[in-house]
Parts: structure tokens; sequence; C-alpha cells
């Protein structure tokens, strides 16, 4: 497996209405490809000081299908038309394998 992480800032004053739009952007162009295994993204939960605005993790099956979706047109008309102009800060890393994942019981997620 192949993971594509990204972090962003956005620029201060973005309108709730522009997030909105990117997370239905990304949702859509999700749904039109069958590149990913996995893709989620959302909001930080504002909890700590200094985290990163917004995320996206996505799981391709090996390299070349990451390289395919990264150039597709649709995907860079996206990041252009709805996430760029709001942008201030980006941090990607791309990862090969198992995620490693610690399981909590239902419980303390409940908690968290």
């Amino acid at each position: 497996m192949f993971h594509h992480i990204v972090l962003m800032k956005w620029h201060k004053g973005i309108p709730e209405q522009a997030v909105e739009e990117i997370s239905s952007a990304l949702d859509k162009l999700h749904a039109k490809t069958s590149l990913l295994l996995d893709y989620r993204h959302g909001i930080d939960l504002g909890i700590g000081d200094g985290n990163w605005d917004y995320a996206v993790i996505a799981t391709f099956s090996n390299k070349k299908h990451y390289e395919i979706f990264r150039d597709d047109p649709e995907h860079r008309e996206l990041i252009e038309k709805f996430i760029l102009p709001w942008r201030s800060k980006r941090a990607a890393i791309q990862i090969k394998g198992k995620l490693n994942f610690l399981a909590k019981s239902s419980y303390e997620n409940d908690q968290m």
C-alpha cells in the first residue's frame, strides 16, 4: 500500500462555506476514481494550539496509482479552483506499506 498524507493551513478568515465546498469537491473526486483504496479528510477539531486546519489521507495500492491520481486533470483543477485560493501552508508525506494504528477500546475512544 501507498499512503499520501496532506496537512493544510488556511488563510485567516476562510469562510465556513469555502471549507464545506472543499470537502464536497474532495468527496466528489473520490467517488469518480477507482484508484483510491481509502480516502479520508476533514477539519481539525481545534483541541490543540498550533494544529493544522485540514488533513487528507489517501491510500492507493501502489505508487503508480498515486502518481496517476496526483497528475489527473480533475484533481489538479480541484486544487487550483477550491484549495489554492485559501491555502497558506501545506505539508505532505508519502508512506509505503501499512500504516500503524494502535487500537483503543471503544470506551477510550468515546472519552476523547
